[in-house]
């Protein structure tokens, strides 16, 4: 996996191409250049060309499942991560040219200053105030908005390459950006809330350009939209927000680079990421090595049986720990038991360590004063974890 430089690239040029204004001062939210649609104000990041292996190999997914805690005994979870492996397979090598995308989906300014009557919603709970993100949008009115600004909408492998900034990431996005996003899905531009190349809103759920696949089996590997019908996209990224806070590992994963969805997917609250080809930056780029297929039951079978062994650690302790308190229950009341006085509060309480557990010991004004150390023996006169207890014997 590996990108080229922009160092070649001549930056008003492109500016002068694509209609675009360069921000200056970009540099200090993201690491890449930055555009702006001067009517719109939507922001664009240059995004250079590169080689990387698209989809989830078998120790990926495993480090994954091992990050969302897994659990291997709950069939649903087990079935969907299935699924969704399968459906990122095979990986498979893809070369991306340079581009123009989309520091943050479409706002909604943006698609108002196109078409008024066009139905979109603020994200979640975001006032209609600020550069709100135009959440809800069906992928026709997308697209219609996109070719009236003469834009594109992002191609799966053109989003996963962003989303893992040309292969250096696994996830779209952290978890303390899914609850910022959650949160308030107004977009700043802050570096706090981008990922390294800038880029915002990956959390979201978006539409893509292709249409959608079960599979990787005769992928394109240009990073082009994988589409051979007339209609709109049906593919979906992103989404992580959409299940936030999430309940299981699946949840969980749905912020990954490599997970993927088809129509239906999520609560149909997505947006449009756009993009800006540059055809005349296009250059030969080698296809990236990706590593063999291995079916999933077979990548999972170690961390599955190592996670077992681990609940099976778990349910041993807790059933020693009901055994424990039962027979505090049943066994320590009334009896004596030989102790050390561990601390020592106020008004002549005190707590002693026993064999199996703690137990409160109250003195009297007149009965002697103890300090930590000291041997006793105990009646215990109570029931509970730390039960009461009474004086029998000091030891010296």
């Amino acid at each position: 996996m590996s990108t080229t430089t922009l160092d070649h690239i001549d930056m008003m040029d492109v500016a002068r191409r694509t209609g675009l204004e360069r921000l200056d001062g970009g540099s200090q939210e993201s690491a890449l250049p930055i555009f702006v649609h001067g009517p719109t104000r939507q922001e664009f990041t240059l995004v250079p060309a590169g080689r990387f292996a698209m989809g989830l190999n078998a120790e990926e997914l495993v480090s994954a499942l091992r990050e969302v805690h897994f659990d291997p005994d709950i069939d649903v979870w087990r079935e969907q991560h299935r699924h969704h492996y399968e459906s990122a397979n095979p990986v498979h090598g893809v070369s991306v040219q340079a581009f123009l995308c989309g520091r943050s989906p479409l706002l909604g300014r943006t698609v108002s200053s196109v078409d008024r009557s066009l139905k979109w919603s603020p994200h979640e709970t975001a006032e209609h105030h600020g550069p709100t993100v135009a959440a809800a949008m069906t992928a026709a009115d997308a697209e219609k908005v996109l070719k009236a600004l003469g834009w594109e909408l992002i191609s799966e492998a053109q989003w996963e390459y962003v989303a893992r900034c040309g292969g250096t990431q696994r996830w779209a996005e952290t978890r303390a950006n899914i609850d910022l996003l959650q949160c308030d899905p107004r977009y700043s531009g802050a570096a706090s809330t981008c990922t390294p190349w800038g880029i915002w809103g990956l959390g979201l759920g978006e539409w893509m350009a292709d249409e959608w696949h079960e599979s990787y089996a005769t992928a394109p590997s240009d990073g082009s939209p994988w589409r051979s019908r007339q209609g709109p996209p049906s593919s979906i990224r992103g989404g992580g927000v959409l299940h936030a806070p999430w309940q299981d590992s699946n949840e969980a994963m749905s912020c990954h680079a490599s997970r993927r969805g088809g129509t239906g997917a999520g609560r149909k609250v997505f947006t449009a990421r756009p993009i800006i080809a540059l055809p005349w930056l296009h250059s030969s780029l080698p296809h990236a090595e990706v590593a063999s297929y291995v079916p999933f039951d077979e990548a999972i079978a170690k961390l599955e049986s190592e996670l077992r062994a681990k609940a099976a650690e778990r349910r041993h302790s807790d059933e020693a720990r009901r055994a424990r308190y039962q027979r505090l229950l049943t066994e320590l009341p009334a009896s004596f038991q030989k102790g050390t006085v561990r601390s020592v509060g106020g008004d002549g309480v005190y707590v002693v360590r026993l064999a199996e557990a703690n137990a409160i010991l109250r003195l009297g004004r007149d009965d002697p004063r103890l300090v930590p150390g000291t041997s006793v023996t105990v009646r215990i006169v109570g029931s509970g974890g730390v039960p009461d207890a009474e004086l029998v014997a000091i030891h010296e």
